[in-house]
């Protein structure tokens, strides 16, 4: 540390330790008021002399202050009150006589706080307080705190006051990892801030300038994050953008929320303990089992939909959020399902006036859902266990039921429960994840958004949405890449878009596809599999109506082409792997059980080439075309994929077992169809064989014209 940093800091300090003595002496902690007060007092006393120097009278005074707390020490409010009122202030103002200069490094300056520590400015405007940014950790630092922690990741070192105060809570026996994108910000925190203050076997730090890398590090460092206390800078926050910025706010959101609720999840938990309820075990095997799931959020995009939902109960199993319950009955509409997550008092006001409607409806509630809106429901109730939360675990170990991935959102909740429950196929409704029309809930009368930026609409532009949604929707892109066999429809027309989603039923709509496609060619649209994945939809979609439309094929066709070339400049070269060896590949997507078909021909054939021409044979069911570079979603030949064959090695003709590979569910995807190409590469192949010139979707792109197939 600077020897002029060092001598005003260990002044600073004495108002901290002072601080703490208040909040011993309310304690009645004798032990530690004694201690606390000794351990400290020659650094009290310099203070006397050192202020002697230059203004007897008032050091005279600060000494009275000192003299009064030694002999009041045994009446705690009092000597309370005299450090609080009387000598707090005067060190203060002692502080206030000491100079620190202004430190500039470009868009940050550090600026000498009225403590006298430094506190951390970004573009002119402090970032952190500018009275006492080490009390400001100091309390921060008890909000976090959980005694059971071993170590504590922090992303962001600004001048180390989290840092060091996270050492004093645990009494120095805590190993601290920080993670920060510079070594300057690193020698800054210990020349000007309070690094050195911890011992350094202690201290660990890493650092990368990549903020992804920086932050998969920060996640990923200790398999046992259990253990781990979880810190990530509000302004540090400030500095990241885009998708890196999403998934730390997304990870800080979660560890905010078992930090804010802690008491509450713990309170709600024991006192719904005490209601009855059945394990989601019991529940789930006595359902009437549905394949179809429409999953209610709050959204406006509810409002669309209100027709629909009435027209396909006892068709599909509707899960409702308990957000959008009031609205659901009101409209004739009750659900399969309701889910709550919500751990607040706030959440009661979705069913204060219609207790007596809920008795038809199950209820199935995260174990720390608030307790009164618990103890009163009328339906079926259904407990699941999911959080991080001590209590929860320890009640997994002892009852032996599963931890669920609840994620951020109650959506997250109804999901995991639709799958769990046999969902094939989810529709989201209300899961608009944005503010269309300013709007954040179906039942908004007026603009309520508060929005943080704008982000993709289903319906190709924009549309505001906030870090939170963000968070969730990033949430839910993930179970719907988890969960490859069910498929995921976003049925809001104005909302976030959501990766992995089909979208909505606007193909139902007269010429609506056309509206959409024309959108497809705009850079800020969709990435390259996304554009390729929704034009697919389109086709088939269009196929399987059976109408017709001239504008319809001019325009896939344009669109086509332009996604085409833009996906061949990242696609290996077939030529690459055409070469001269024992190896063959039939490429397919019309594989079936059966010998039948194009299934009989490929096994026919691959009989030939092993048999006649001695040939090593791979049948590949691809639900793509390889030899054209163009790619389908579906099993062409079967309109599904085909789950029956997807874990299978090889597939048997006349006695005789064949190579065999399926690609899963998640197509099209580049790297994965680079992935294979480079197989076909390494092996070198003598030919690929494509065997798709008669399916639904050859027959589509012949109509267009712009597909070559052998």
């Amino acid at each position: 540390m600077d020897e002029s940093v060092e001598k005003v800091y260990k002044y600073s300090n004495i108002i901290s330790i002072c601080r703490e003595e208040i909040e011993y002496l309310y304690a009645r902690n004798e032990w530690k008021i004694k201690k606390n007060w000794a351990d400290h007092m020659d650094v009290l006393k310099e203070i006397y002399y050192e202020w002697s120097k230059t203004d007897s009278e008032n050091a005279e005074k600060y000494l009275t202050d000192l003299r009064k707390v030694r002999e009041s020490i045994d009446d705690a409010p009092v000597c309370a009150d005299i450090i609080n009122y009387e000598l707090i202030p005067k060190i203060y103002s002692f502080i206030s006589l000491l100079d620190l200069p202004i430190i500039c490094f470009g868009e940050y300056s550090i600026a000498k706080s009225k403590s006298g520590f430094y506190s951390l400015c970004y573009k002119g405007k402090p970032e952190y307080s500018m009275d006492n940014p080490l009390l400001e950790a100091k309390v921060c630092v008890d909000s976090y705190y959980i005694v059971t922690k071993q170590s504590c990741y922090i992303m962001g070192v600004e001048l180390g006051y989290f840092a060091y105060s996270v050492y004093r809570k645990y009494y120095g026996s805590i190993d601290i990892y920080i993670f920060d994108v510079s070594d300057e910000n690193i020698k800054s925190a210990y020349e000007y801030g309070v690094l050195d203050w911890i011992e350094p076997d202690k201290l660990h730090i890493v650092v990368d300038s990549d903020v992804s890398s920086l932050f998969s590090k920060f996640i990923t460092y200790e398999e046992d994050s259990e253990d781990t206390l979880y810190y990530v800078s509000p302004h540090f926050l400030k500095l990241v953008d885009g998708d890196t910025a999403s998934m730390i706010f997304g990870l800080n959101t979660n560890f905010d929320l078992l930090r804010n609720f802690r008491e509450l999840y713990l309170i709600n938990f024991l006192k719904n303990k005490k209601s009855a309820y059945k394990t989601f075990k019991e529940f789930n095997e006595n359902i009437k089992r549905f394949e179809d799931f429409v999953v209610v959020g709050g959204g406006p995009s509810v409002n669309d939909y209100i027709d629909y939902l009435q027209s396909i109960k006892g068709r599909s199993c509707i899960i409702a959020v308990s957000t959008i319950l009031k609205k659901l009955v009101r409209n004739g509409i009750v659900p399969d399902l309701a889910v709550i997550i919500d751990p607040t008092e706030g959440t009661y006001r979705h069913i204060d006036s219609l207790l007596d409607e809920t008795k038809d409806i199950p209820l199935l509630y995260e174990s720390q859902a608030y307790w009164r809106f618990i103890r009163d429901y009328k339906g079926e109730k259904i407990r699941i266990l999911g959080s991080d939360s001590d209590h929860v675990k320890k009640e997994v170990e002892t009852t032996g039921e599963d931890n669920w991935s609840t994620g951020p959102s109650v959506t997250c909740l109804a999901i995991e429960a639709a799958v769990k429950m046999g969902a094939k196929k989810i529709e989201l409704i209300g899961c608009d994840l944005a503010y269309p029309q300013n709007k954040a809930y179906a039942d908004s009368d007026k603009a309520d958004a508060i929005s943080t930026e704008d982000v993709l609409s289903v319906d190709g532009g924009m549309v505001p949405s906030s870090d939170t949604f963000i968070s969730f929707r990033n949430a839910i892109e993930k179970q719907i890449e988890r969960f490859y066999n069910v498929r995921f429809y976003n049925l809001s027309k104005h909302g976030a878009y959501i990766k992995g989603c089909y979208e909505g039923r606007w193909w139902e709509d007269n010429n609506h596809y056309s509206e959409y496609l024309s959108k497809m060619s705009q850079d800020t649209l969709l990435d390259l599999d996304e554009k390729y994945f929704l034009l697919w939809q389109v086709v088939y979609k269009y196929i399987s109506r059976g109408d017709e439309d001239e504008d319809f094929w001019p325009l896939v066709s344009e669109n086509f082409n332009i996604i085409r070339n833009e996906f061949e400049k990242n696609l290996i070269p077939p030529s690459e792997i055409i070469t001269k060896s024992n190896f063959i590949v039939l490429l397919t997507s019309q594989f079936s059980l059966f010998d039948e078909g194009i299934s009989q021909q490929i096994l026919q054939d691959a009989r030939v080439l092993t048999k006649d021409k001695g040939k090593n044979v791979l049948i590949v069911n691809t639900s793509e075309y390889m030899g054209g570079k163009s790619l389908s979603v579906i099993d062409c030949y079967r309109n599904q994929y085909n789950v029956e064959l997807e874990d299978k090695e090889y597939v048997f003709y006349m006695g005789d077992r064949y190579a065999y590979y399926q690609l899963p569910e998640n197509m099209p995807n580049i790297e994965y169809a680079n992935s294979l190409i480079q197989y076909f590469s390494d092996k070198a192949p003598e030919l690929v064989i494509n065997y798709d010139e008669l399916s639904l979707m050859a027959e589509a792109f012949r109509r267009i014209g712009n597909v070559e197939h052998r």
